[in-house]
C-alpha cells in the first residue's frame, strides 16, 4: 500500500544557508534510506535552495522536489502531505535537523502503538545559531519525561503542549488532515488538535531529537502582534471550544500557554481596537477564560505566578470573596466556593534604603495576589513594638509584573524614619480593619534568605534587616569587629579581586570629601551629564567630581581639553568601581543600568554592604512624554530624584509615576542652557519623523532594512506623497522655503527610496535645529527641544493606528498628540495644509499653540545648571 516507511516533508523558502545540514542529517539515518521519502517543497525561493536540492535529486531517487509559488509553510506541507507515500509523515524545517536514529526509533514506536495514537512527539532541543549551546524546553519536558502514551484526559498529563512541529502522523492518503492556510498563526498547533482530538492520547519518543535552530530574527519581530494575527487565532480558539459543552482540560491549558507567552511579550490584547471595540474583543479572551477551569489557570507551569491570578480576575463569570480572619491562614481568597490563594503574610521589598545622620529612608513595595481582590489597604509603622504612623500607599509600577499591561496590584511607599534611640522598626499591612504581618523578601535585591549577613553599618549603627522587621544596633567595638569579619569573609568567597576593591572602598569610605560621579550614554558625545560635570567642576567647594565615560579617547576627542585627566574615568575600570561603591551622588543623563552600573546588583549587594547606597539623580535626556509607567516610575528606577523641564513633567511624575514633590527637581536640563534662543533663522523647514519597529529588521542588535515592508507601509506612502506633492513644491516656491527632510538613524537605508520633484527638497540633510523656521515630527520626544524654541510645529503621524496598535516600542503618549502644542495629522495631504497656515501666518506659531508653549517650560532661561547644583548642594535623607 505504502511505498515507503516514512515520508519527511520539508517547506523550503529561502534557506540555501541550513538547507544541506538539514538534508544530510536525513543521510545519516540508521535506517534504510530507500524506506525514506523525502519531500522538499520549494515555496517561491529566490535564492539557491531548489538548485541544492536538485543535486541531491539528481543522486537519490527518493528525494523529491516540488516547485511552486509562494503560498506560505502551510500551503508548502499540504503541498507534501498530497505527495506523500509514507505509512507516516515526518514534517521538518530547513533550518533544523535530526539526530542519526530519529526515523528509526520513531517508525518503530509507532509500530508499537499504532491503533492507540494518532500522532507521535518527540524530543525538541532549541539550539543558538551561533554558539550552538542547547536550551531545553521546561514547560514541556516537565510533563513529557518517559516513553508511552500519554492520556490526555489525565490531569497529570494536560501540560504535555504540543505546540511545535516535533512530531510524526499517519499517512491516512486522501483522508489525511491538511494544515489551515488562513491561520496566520498557531497552524503547527491548529494541525496538531485536530489530529489529537478523536483519542485525546498521544505518543511520545524520547530517543528520536529534532534539533530546532534558534535563529536571530531578520524580519519585524512584530508578526505575531495582535494587530496581525487577533482575531484570526481568537476564531480558531473560539471555533474549538465551541465543540464542547465542557472543554478537555489539555485544551484548556493549550489555550493558557498561549495566553501566558502573549501576555509577557506584550501582544495578547487587542490594542488595534479602539474604545469600544476595544472591550468587545477583550470580552471575546475572557469569554474564553470563562470555559477553562480555575486549577488549569492555577497550576499552569507556564503561566506566571502571579499572572495565574491576573486570567481569574479577567473570567466575566467569577465570584470573588475575600476572607480575613485571626487565624491560620489569615487570608483566603475564593472563586465561588474554591481556594484560589490563601496566605499568612503579605511580600515587603525593600528596593532602596538611604541613611543620613540618625535617619533612615526606605523605599518599598508590597506584592500579594490577595492585593488584586482586597480593598486598598494602608500600613502601619511600629517603632519598638508601639504603633508610630500609618502610612498612605500609591499603586506601584509593579503591578505591571513581567508585562506592559497591569496584571497584578502592587502598592508603594516611602517612609522616612529617625533612628535615634531606638532598636527596632516593624510594618503591618491593614486591610478592612484586620491587620496582616509583612515578609520581607528582598532588600535593596538582596535575598535574605539565602544570607544571614543583609546589614548596614552607617555612623556607628548596624541596621540588620530580617525578614520581619528591621533591628538597629548602637556598635561598639565587639559588634564592628564582627561586622568587618562578616564583610571580610563575603569578599573571600568572591575572590581575590573582590578582597582587594572591598577594602579600598573601605579605605575610601572614611574620607572626608564628598565624591559626585556624572554620566552620559555609550556614543553619546554631549549630553546633561557632561554638561553639569564641566560647569560642577569649576565651582570650589571640597566635592570631588568625575565623569565615567564608556566611549573611546578617539570619540572623546577635545571633549575634556582643560581638565585633569586624573577626573575622567573609563567605564567599568577599577578606578569607576572604587568610585562607585564609595560616591555619594551618581547623576546621570541615562539611567538603564548597563549605562551607569559597573557591577550588578546583586554583586553590589552580596560583596560590598560596606557603605550605603548613593543618591541617584536622573537627568534625563529630553522630556519623557512615552507612557511609560512600567519602566520609569520612581518604583521601578529606584532613584531619589529626577529632573523636570516642564509643568507638564511635574504633573505627570507625581501623578503617574509615584515622584513626590520632593522627588522632582524642577530646574530644567542642563543642555538648555547652550540652546540659542536668538539665531537667526533660515527660511526653511525641518521635517524629522522618528524609526517604528516594526519596519526594520534587528539581528543581535544590528538594524537591516526591510524594503519591500517598508515600502507598502502607510508610514513610506503618505511620507512619499508628502514630499512629491506639486502642492507643497508650490507652496514653498512662493513663500521661498526649502524643506530639509532627515530620516532616524536607523531609518537612513531607507533614503534612497524618498524621490522628491521639487529641488527645494532636500533629502538627508546634516542639520542643526535652532536654524529652523518649522518642524514637522512625529511622537518624537525630539519635539520638545523646538517647543523650548517656540517653533511652529505639526505632529505628522501616518501610521497613527499601527502606532496605537502597539507595534512600536510604546503605544501611549502622556501627552496625547490630539492635545498638544501643535497641529495632528495623519495624511501628507492633511500635512500641507497645516504647513500652508503656519507658513500664512509668517512662519509663526498659531495663537492656540504659542500659548501652550510659552507657558510650557518652567524656564527659559542659561541658568538651568545653576539651578540644579544648588539643589544637588542640598544633600538627600
Amino acid at each position: 500500500m505504502f511505498k515507503y516507511d516514512i515520508s519527511i516533508v520539508i517547506p523550503i523558502y529561502n534557506m540555501e544557508k541550513y538547507l544541506k545540514e538539514c538534508l544530510d542529517s536525513i543521510l545519516k539515518q540508521d535506517y534504510d534510506l530507500s524506506k525514506i521519502q523525502v519531500i522538499a517543497v520549494n515555496d517561491g525561493s529566490v535564492d539557491s535552495s531548489a538548485d541544492i536540492v536538485r543535486g541531491y535529486e539528481k543522486e537519490y531517487s527518493n528525494i523529491k522536489l516540488i516547485d511552486t509559488k509562494n503560498g506560505g509553510v502551510a500551503s508548502a506541507r499540504n503541498k507534501g502531505i498530497k505527495a506523500a507515500q509514507g505509512k507516516y509523515i515526518l514534517f521538518l524545517d530547513p533550518d533544523d535537523y535530526l539526530n542519526e536514529c530519529a526515523v528509526s526509533k520513531l517508525i518503530s514506536f509507532y509500530d508499537a502503538h499504532y491503533d492507540e495514537v494518532d500522532l507521535v512527539s518527540y524530543k525538541i532541543i532549541p539550539f543558538d545559531d551561533e554558539t550552538k549551546k542547547e536550551h531545553k524546553l521546561h514547560f514541556r519536558y516537565d510533563y513529557l519525561i518517559n516513553e508511552g502514551i500519554y492520556d490526555l484526559t489525565q490531569f497529570e498529563n494536560i501540560y504535555a503542549n504540543i505546540t511545535t512541529i516535533n512530531y510524526c502522523i499517519k499517512n491516512k492518503l486522501d483522508k489525511t488532515e491538511l494544515f489551515d492556510i488562513d491561520l496566520k498563526w498557531h497552524e503547527d498547533q491548529e494541525f496538531s488538535i485536530r489530529i489529537i482530538k478523536d483519542k485525546l492520547k498521544i505518543g511520545y519518543c524520547p530517543d528520536a531529537i529534532y534539533y530546532y535552530r534558534k535563529v536571530p530574527s531578520t524580519t519585524t519581530g512584530t508578526k505575531s502582534y495582535a494587530y496581525y494575527i487577533f482575531d484570526n487565532t481568537i476564531e480558531f480558539w473560539e471555533r474549538l471550544f465551541n465543540e464542547y459543552d465542557k472543554v478537555p482540560e489539555y485544551f484548556q491549558a493549550l489555550f493558557m500557554n498561549d495566553c501566558g507567552w502573549k501576555l509577557q511579550k506584550g501582544i495578547l490584547h487587542p490594542y488595534h481596537h479602539l474604545g469600544d471595540d476595544y472591550d468587545k474583543n477583550w470580552n471575546r479572551v475572557r469569554k474564553l477564560l470563562d470555559k477553562v477551569n480555575d486549577r488549569v489557570i492555577l497550576n499552569h507551569p507556564n503561566v506566571d505566578k502571579l499572572h495565574i491570578y491576573y486570567f481569574i480576575s479577567q473570567k466575566l463569570n467569577k465570584n470573588i470573596t475575600v476572607d480575613i480572619a485571626d487565624r491560620n491562614p489569615y487570608f483566603v481568597v475564593y472563586n465561588d466556593s474554591n481556594i484560589i490563594y490563601a496566605g499568612d503574610k503579605i511580600q515587603m521589598d525593600i528596593i532602596k534604603c538611604s541613611f543620613g545622620k540618625n535617619k533612615v529612608k526606605l523605599m518599598c513595595v508590597l506584592s500579594s495576589p490577595l492585593l488584586l481582590f482586597s480593598d486598598k489597604p494602608t500600613v502601619i509603622c511600629y517603632i519598638d513594638n508601639k504603633k508610630y504612623q500609618t502610612i498612605e500607599l500609591k499603586e506601584s509600577a509593579h503591578s505591571y509584573s513581567k508585562s506592559k499591561e497591569k496584571t497584578s496590584k502592587s502598592y508603594y511607599f516611602e517612609a522616612i524614619l529617625d533612628t535615634e534611640n531606638i532598636e527596632n522598626i516593624r510594618f503591618k499591612v491593614e486591610i478592612n480593619t484586620k491587620v496582616i504581618e509583612v515578609k520581607t523578601t528582598k532588600v535593596c535585591n538582596k535575598l535574605i534568605f539565602n544570607n544571614n549577613d543583609c546589614q548596614y553599618m552607617i555612623d556607628n549603627k548596624i541596621y540588620k534587616f530580617n525578614e520581619n522587621f528591621i533591628k538597629i544596633i548602637q556598635a561598639d567595638k565587639k559588634n564592628v569587629k564582627q561586622y568587618n569579619k562578616l564583610t571580610l569573609s563575603n569578599l573571600i568567597k568572591a575572590g581575590y579581586r573582590h578582597i582587594v576593591i572591598g577594602m579600598l572602598a573601605k579605605l575610601k569610605n572614611k574620607r572626608k570629601k564628598e565624591i559626585w560621579i556624572y554620566y552620559d550614554c555609550k556614543g553619546v558625545k554631549k549630553d546633561n551629564g557632561y554638561y553639569q560635570f564641566v560647569h560642577d567642576l569649576k565651582i570650589k567647594d571640597g566635592i570631588k567630581r568625575y565623569y565615567i565615560t564608556n566611549n573611546n579617547n578617539k570619540f572623546n576627542k577635545g571633549l575634556f581639553k582643560g581638565i585633569n585627566k586624573s577626573r575622567i574615568v573609563k567605564f567599568k575600570s577599577l578606578k569607576h568601581i572604587l568610585l562607585y561603591l564609595t560616591c555619594d551622588k551618581i547623576i546621570t543623563a541615562y539611567i538603564e543600568p548597563n549605562n551607569y552600573k559597573p557591577i550588578s546588583d546583586k554583586t553590589y549587594a552580596k560583596y560590598f554592604n560596606v557603605a550605603s547606597k548613593p543618591e541617584i539623580i536622573y537627568l534625563q535626556h529630553g522630556v519623557l512624554h512615552a507612557s511609560m509607567p512600567h519602566k520609569y516610575s520612581i518604583d521601578r528606577l529606584a532613584i531619589d530624584r529626577i529632573v523636570a523641564s516642564t509643568y507638564f513633567e511635574k504633573e505627570n511624575f507625581i501623578n503617574n509615576y509615584n515622584y513626590s514633590e520632593s522627588n522632582v527637581i524642577t530646574c530644567g536640563m542642563p543642555r538648555y542652557d547652550f540652546t540659542d534662543l536668538k539665531t537667526e533663522k533660515k527660511n526653511a523647514i525641518l521635517f524629522a519623523p522618528s524609526w517604528r519597529k516594526y519596519l526594520v529588521g534587528e539581528k543581535r542588535g544590528e538594524f537591516s532594512p526591510l524594503k519591500d515592508i517598508f515600502e507598502s507601509s502607510k508610514y513610506y506612502k503618505e511620507m512619499q506623497a508628502l514630499i512629491d506633492s506639486e502642492e507643497l513644491a508650490e507652496l514653498l516656491e512662493k513663500h521661498n522655503m526649502e524643506l530639509d527632510f532627515s530620516l532616524h538613524p536607523i531609518f537612513k537605508c531607507y533614503s534612497k527610496m524618498f524621490k522628491a520633484k521639487s529641488d527645494r527638497i532636500n533629502i538627508g540633510k546634516k542639520y542643526k535645529d535652532s536654524e529652523y523656521k518649522v518642524f514637522i515630527t512625529d511622537f518624537s520626544s525630539f519635539v520638545f527641544d523646538f517647543i523650548y524654541q517656540k517653533m511652529p510645529l505639526i505632529y505628522f503621524v501616518p501610521d497613527y493606528y499601527e502606532f496605537r496598535a502597539g507595534l512600536n516600542l510604546y503605544r501611549k503618549l502622556d501627552m496625547p498628540l490630539e492635545d498638544s502644542c501643535g497641529e495632528f495629522v495623519q495624511t501628507g495631504e492633511g500635512c500641507i495644509q497645516a504647513l500652508k497656515k503656519i507658513l500664512e501666518n509668517n512662519c509663526e506659531a498659531l495663537s492656540k499653540y504659542y500659548d501652550k508653549m510659552d507657558n510650557f517650560f518652567i524656564h527659559y532661561d542659561n541658568n538651568q545648571r545653576d539651578r540644579l547644583y544648588k539643589e544637588l548642594r542640598e544633600g538627600k535623607v
